[in-house]
């Protein structure tokens, strides 16, 4: 069975709103989704304020309460004051489309009578929360009535957001943006070798990518083409309906990306001795984040494992090389197997 997606919403707003904090706690914890607020941890480097920017950044969503109350208020280098409640939704706002990150402001009624109010008639703290509240216009703010309202409108925004797939998910050790050595979202171009076969060359591209099923997985959408040589003599794919698409999910640990990958193979060819057929297959990739990143980026092994339906079908197994460019690709090919590109010549 796949794990559960864990997902994480920092929580902003003043300590005294306490129901409405419970509140808001009890639905994050029914969506799977971890809450997160300063409150929960101790800032202990010189500058706290960027301990909580981190924190903001590694949420999946940033939820803020506004009532007419600010919680204490800070004294900034550059002669201003501003809450907590105020830097974090400000920082949140200025990065959020960086970070993949889903924000929502729900107007607690405190606000909402405030709003109203003849600004005279205002304590000073109140007078800040109508301004800061002004500040957000051009953003969804959501006017909730009751504690009860508040939750609904939180569970549809999360399963809303749950069920688009518009968050990544928490993948501790994962940045957004990939692994270390490795990117999301980048097309990297691979080559499979075998030593069983000598003359045995596959090409093609890779894309990794967060898994959308489990935590501390990736995902892999590749393509293999068989090899040929392009006029100018370098190794193109022989593009056409010859080819094996697959995907892959793999578990990341200290530099090793290992898992299992599910090809389609579109027509049937030959393996050495063996006949291939097209349809579906399974294997297991083995890969290590390369130290040699002027080289190559991934190196590892494929290996086909066998069909339950024919128990004497034929295995494929050998070398995977995954490369920045195309140019590492040739380069890679021309120093390390130079008679397997004659025999392209020849073909």
């Amino acid at each position: 069975m796949p794990s559960k997606k864990l997902h994480t919403a920092f929580v902003s707003c003043p300590t005294e709103l306490r129901e409405e904090r419970r509140a808001v706690l009890d639905v994050l914890l029914s969506f799977d989704a971890f809450p997160i607020s300063t409150e929960f941890f101790t800032i202990q480097s010189k500058d706290g304020f960027r301990d909580i920017e981190q924190l903001i950044d590694d949420s999946d969503y940033f939820i803020l309460l506004l009532s007419d109350r600010s919680g204490s208020v800070l004294d900034l280098p550059d002669g201003t004051c501003a809450s907590w409640t105020e830097l974090e939704a400000r920082y949140a706002f200025a990065h959020a489309e960086e970070n993949g990150q889903k924000i929502i402001v729900f107007q607690l009624p405190q606000l909402t009578t405030a709003l109203s109010a003849d600004p005279a008639t205002l304590d000073a703290q109140t007078r800040r929360q109508v301004a800061f509240a002004n500040s957000l216009a051009g953003n969804t703010v959501n006017a909730v009535g009751s504690v009860t309202e508040l939750r609904t409108r939180l569970a549809t925004f999360i399963e809303g957001a749950k069920s688009t797939g518009a968050t990544p998910g928490w993948i501790r050790g994962f940045s957004r943006e990939g692994l270390p050595g490795l990117a999301f979202g980048k097309t990297y171009h691979h080559v499979h070798l075998s030593q069983s076969l000598p003359d045995y060359l596959r090409i093609g591209t890779i894309r990794f990518s967060c898994s959308t099923t489990a935590p501390r997985m990736v995902h892999a959408d590749a393509v293999n083409y068989k090899a040929a040589l392009g006029e100018d003599g370098r190794v193109v794919p022989r593009l056409g309906r010859n080819k094996t698409e697959w995907t892959a999910e793999y578990a990341y640990d200290a530099g090793r990306l290992t898992g299992i990958y599910e090809a389609h193979k579109r027509i049937a060819e030959t393996f050495g001795d063996f006949s291939i057929s097209a349809g579906h297959r399974r294997g297991i990739h083995d890969f290590r984040v390369s130290s040699h990143q002027d080289r190559y980026v991934l190196d590892g092994s494929f290996a086909d494992a066998i069909s339950r339906d024919n128990l004497k079908q034929s295995c494929k197994s050998g070398e995977v090389y995954v490369f920045e460019t195309e140019d590492a690709l040739n380069r890679f090919l021309a120093s390390e197997c130079p008679d397997l590109l004659e025999t392209l010549k020849e073909a």
